[in-house]
């Protein structure tokens, strides 16, 4: 049997937060794993129309050239052409016509249509794949960026099981808390997943009752024979790979005996970072000598909120924001913060939330039902509608009027979420074939 991987997003995009952090290290877990069991394990990504096979996921940290590579006439060329690219998108003012000449192949601009229409002109075609009565293809990435169905349907008419892995239907349920784009996009995944589907694999148990309710609407008389289940996430960060140089500016923050509070997130509305500030706010105005700091990637609809945080007072003094930390960065964060918040709207997890616990970060998080599924009785829970409510918890633990919570706590490593992920399919397939 063969489990072909379908990896797409997070090759191209050489990214390592979010959903890509999960597909990174399924992989990395499950290599070891489909050896041991006797099954060959492909990773597969969407070139043009079709799937071909790639050896490894691309790199985390890709080298942009700031100057002329010394050797490899191949690379020099690259370079000449990404230096031309920069150049003529630097003549125009406008961001769309910026973004479509340097948007990356995957994407539709400059660089696709090149690599479509005259790069693949003078390249021979990669063989197609061929699937095999038993196989199956677990599509593991987020794979609404990308035209994929007709593939998977030729996947499917070949025997293959099909496993859409589902991370939140936010885009369905939340859209105001998402880009146009995002939105769009998705909307058409998700009928076509579950046409297409065997089997869903949600990341927790409310994603999967959310997964259930969407499928419902589709079909108020349910559909008889598709599977649903869940995994649970691992926790720990890839310490092997990561580096001991610390940015001055990281270690600087917390080069003090002022504690500081911790928010990890993508910098976009659902994640509520006004409601921290908010609260912090109130702290601030009671006289409490602490520090709140913000780490992720910039993402969509947050010109308000990061407005806010540029001209706020206490940026850079008692307000901090990282955007492009690593996760070696990450890792001095988690050991050095007093704290973790997560003020969320909506999640599908909170990878953040077991990151803190596994090592060894206090966390106090929003009264919703999935965290409350992830953190259990690990973690503190507080009144997203009032931001009070986090101010009275914060100011009760800094006058140690309340236990903060205990730092020994066993979390989920990635191996055992893979080898869960693993037999989760190995069940739906069985289940499947009896049927």
């Amino acid at each position: 049997m063969t489990l072909y991987i379908e990896c797409t997003y997070t090759h191209y995009t050489h990214l390592n937060t979010g959903i890509q952090r999960v597909v990174r290290n399924i992989i990395k877990e499950l290599l070891p794993l489909a050896e041991k069991e006797n099954i060959t394990l492909e990773l597969i990504v969407l070139e043009g129309q079709q799937f071909v096979r790639i050896d490894r996921l691309t790199p985390l940290h890709v080298n942009i050239k700031k100057e002329m590579p010394s050797k490899g006439f191949k690379s020099k060329l690259k370079y000449v052409y990404y230096e031309i690219r920069k150049k003529i998108a630097s003549l125009f003012s406008s961001y769309a016509v910026k973004d479509f000449i340097l948007a990356p192949k995957y994407k539709y601009g400059l660089n696709y249509l090149i690599d479509r229409y005259i790069t693949k002109a003078f390249c021979r075609p990669p063989e197609p794949i061929n699937m095999q009565e038993g196989d199956i293809l677990l599509l593991l990435d987020s794979s609404w960026h990308f035209k994929i169905w007709d593939e998977v349907k030729r996947f499917k008419k070949s025997g293959a099981h099909v496993v859409s892995v589902v991370y939140d239907l936010i885009p369905m349920t939340h859209p105001e808390f998402c880009s146009d784009s995002l939105v769009y996009f998705f909307n058409d995944w998700f009928p076509q997943a579950f046409n297409i589907s065997d089997s869903f694999i949600a990341i927790s148990k409310t994603v999967e009752d959310d997964v259930k309710t969407a499928v419902a609407h589709y079909n108020p008389l349910g559909a008889p024979g598709k599977g649903y289940a869940h995994f649970t996430l691992g926790s720990e960060l890839n310490e092997r790979a990561l580096s001991a140089d610390i940015p001055e500016d990281i270690v600087s923050v917390f080069d003090t005996a002022v504690n500081t509070f911790l928010f990890v997130s993508t910098i976009e509305p659902r994640k509520n970072h006004a409601y921290l500030l908010d609260a912090f706010e109130i702290l601030w105005k009671r006289g409490a000598d602490i520090q709140l700091l913000f780490v992720g990637r910039l993402g969509w609809k947050n010109e308000d909120i990061l407005q806010r945080i540029y001209s706020h007072p206490y940026y850079n003094k008692r307000l901090f924001m990282f955007n492009d930390l690593d996760d070696s960065a990450l890792l001095y964060c988690y050991r050095h913060a007093h704290m973790l918040l997560f003020p969320s709207f909506t999640e599908g997890y909170g990878l953040p939330i077991v990151e803190s616990l596994h090592y060894g970060l206090p966390v106090l998080a929003s009264d919703i039902a999935v965290h409350h599924e992830v953190g259990q009785d690990k973690i503190g829970y507080f009144d997203i509608g009032d931001p009070s409510d986090l101010a009275s918890k914060i100011i009760s633990i800094e006058k140690n009027d309340v236990e903060i919570l205990a730092r020994e706590i066993d979390t989920p490593t990635w191996r055992e979420s893979a080898i869960q992920l693993l037999h989760t399919i190995q069940g739906m397939q069985k289940r499947s074939n009896e049927k």
